[in-house]
């Protein structure tokens, strides 16, 4: 989860003009940016450790283009909200 993912949560949920809405918005974020650290949770050795690195950048391409993609689509649908 990218630091600029922060500030469009934030401005998410402000644009979202209802305090659930927020709340919900806020909430997924939070849960999102949580679990990112337990990914590496099972890591035992440097093994496991190159491993886990080798799959991190593999995937790290196509997450990134989710990534903005999701936060573009939360961005309009908060200000779809707003506007509404």
């Amino acid at each position: 989860v990218t630091s600029a993912a922060t500030y469009v949560a934030l401005l998410a949920a402000l644009l979202s003009a209802d305090p659930l809405a927020g709340a919900v918005i806020v909430g997924v974020y939070g849960t999102a940016r949580g679990i990112t650290p337990l990914l590496g949770a099972g890591t035992r050795t440097p093994a496991q450790l190159i491993s886990l690195h080798s799959k991190l950048a593999r995937s790290a391409q196509p997450v990134a283009r989710g990534s903005l993609v999701a936060l573009a689509g939360l961005l309009l649908l908060a200000i779809a909200g707003a506007v509404a």
